[in-house]
């Protein structure tokens, strides 16, 4: 599958935007629209600071539109870059794969200096953020999300964790990443159900932190993608990130137990 670029801009596409910071606890969401080939590889290096090895953790659509991309402008700049493809899927953020990565690490010689790159949606930032929760008794990562769905939600937080067979996400760490970086372009290969998924996400934050205004949203569910794409970075800037942090900072601290857990105990 061809890789998508918005370069051109007109019909379908994210217009033009300006690359913006959006403050996030103790990190920061760098935002922008068609820039990742060029502007990530130097942010990703600043970011690691004096990171021996950087692990490229993603999955196989990504490594077909993507990934080899991104490998290959990071090894442009002297980045000493692993990189692994995983299945896609749910079935993929497990014990198993949680084991596999870790021990491909060691293989590796990854020390406590390496940064975890996590870039896919969210079973690729949740699985790719324990592994650094814990190898070494912790490493930075850095999440790349690529789905709606995983910049609005599982990207944001610290949110980390796995599958077991007694149900999701009952396996993890809260495990701050050193960044989220958000390209909406990588937007443009999704289908509309799952920009549907992250409008849905974005209710429930607007739900929580501005009642009277939360229904607006729901008009989206019905726009063809072409509509609903050249909406997102002012309504990922404007409200749905800033909100995000806010709902984040109404929550409990990080050491205290956690009932409900995730999004929903925001809305109740």
């Amino acid at each position: 599958m061809a890789e998508a670029s918005n370069r051109g801009g007109g019909g379908g596409g994210i217009p033009a935007f300006q690359p913006t910071r959006v403050e996030l606890d103790s990190y920061a969401a760098h935002i922008s629209v068609d820039d990742w080939r060029s502007a990530w590889p130097p942010l990703i290096k600043k970011l690691g600071k004096d990171a021996s090895k950087y692990v490229l953790l993603t999955d196989s659509n990504i490594d077909r539109l993507y990934g080899q991309t991104l490998l290959k402008n990071l090894k442009a700049i002297g980045l000493d870059v692993l990189y692994l493809v995983l299945p896609p899927g749910e079935q993929t953020k497990c014990r198993e794969t949680k084991a596999m990565i870790e021990d491909w690490m060691f293989s590796h010689n990854c020390g406590r200096d390496s940064v975890v790159l996590a870039f896919g949606g969210g079973v690729m930032g949740d699985l790719c953020g324990y592994v650094a929760s814990g190898y070494m008794r912790g490493i930075p990562f850095i999440q790349l999300p690529t789905s709606f769905l995983a910049m609005v939600d599982s990207s944001i937080g610290g949110k980390t964790g796995i599958d077991t067979p007694a149900g999701k996400n009952l396996l993890g760490a809260f495990h701050r990443p050193l960044a989220v970086l958000i390209d909406l372009s990588l937007l443009l290969t999704l289908p509309q159900r799952e920009l549907c998924n992250g409008m849905a996400e974005s209710i429930k934050v607007r739900r929580n932190t501005s009642t009277p205004h939360f229904l607006s949203l729901y008009p989206l569910f019905s726009f063809p993608r072409a509509s609903i794409l050249p909406l997102l970075p002012t309504a990922l800037v404007g409200r749905i990130l800033p909100q995000r942090a806010e709902c984040l900072v109404q929550r409990a601290p990080l050491g205290r137990p956690r009932l409900g857990g995730g999004w929903g105990a925001c809305v109740r």
